[in-house]
């Protein structure tokens, strides 16, 4: 473990966590990292010993490390190295071994798949098999916005550890209404990837509720200019009957 301690020790640099994951991690020694500025410092994380139930906290740690520190943690490398030099104990230690001996053959690949790798193993089961359940049942309801139907799916995914583009797709498209599945396969050009599909669902959706909110102004305005032409001609037809039978 000492030449992991070594690298993430002379991580430099800064920049994004990266990989579109929440994560980020803190060093082994305690202490804390100073933020930029000189303004406080950031909670390492506590080490890692294999408790499901404690690894997204310990990926959300790494996170807040990383980001409260750009100036140091620049490169995938140097993040990955520290994120190992805070797993310890008799129930993972396993696993950072294999990733160190892989690492001298192929490298130590990308902060994204890391927390892949990382969630696949310590994840709480019952955590994913409910968020699993969840997305199943997912659906946009009238009374959500679409950004919220968004921020859920996004939180199921997470959840769930679902890796795979077509499936995270599949599980988006169905939880679409027909009509908005049917307005988005047939615009141009098609979206292929998850990510198109979420803009361009929040960009039609979007649009159609905003012809809904101009259509019913318009109706409640016509409304309001009948109602008084109906009131007159009432009037005038009272009036008539009056003079007729005087």
């Amino acid at each position: 473990m000492e030449e992991v301690e070594e690298e993430g020790e002379a991580g430099g640099g800064g920049g994004d966590p990266g990989g579109g994951l929440p994560g980020g991690i803190p060093g082994r020694h305690g202490g804390g990292i100073p933020l930029p500025g000189g303004k406080g410092k950031v909670r390492p994380p506590d080490i890692f010993t294999g408790d499901h139930h404690k690894s997204q906290a310990f990926i959300d740690s790494l996170w807040l490390l990383f980001t409260g520190d750009p100036t140091r943690f620049t490169s995938d490398n140097v993040k990955i190295t520290t994120a190992l030099s805070y797993i310890s104990g008799e129930n993972v230690n396993y696993w950072v071994r294999n990733k160190i001996e892989s690492a001298q053959y192929l490298g130590l690949g990308t902060w994204y798949h890391f927390v892949r790798d990382f969630t696949l193993v310590f994840a709480p089961l019952n955590e994913a098999e409910n968020a699993i359940l969840a997305l199943e049942q997912l659906n946009l309801k009238s009374d959500s916005t679409i950004h919220e139907f968004n921020g859920k799916y996004n939180e199921l995914i997470r959840k769930s550890r679902i890796f795979d583009d077509q499936a995270r797709l599949s599980y988006y498209r169905n939880a679409l209404p027909a009509w908005l599945r049917t307005k988005i396969s047939t615009s141009c050009p098609v979206p292929k990837t998850i990510e198109q599909w979420i803009e361009r669902a929040t960009d039609i959706y979007e649009a159609d509720a905003y012809d809904q909110a101009i259509n019913r102004r318009r109706k409640g305005f016509g409304r309001f200019c009948r109602t008084p032409q109906k009131k007159v001609q009432q009037n005038q037809l009272e009036e008539a009957e009056e003079t007729g039978g005087s």
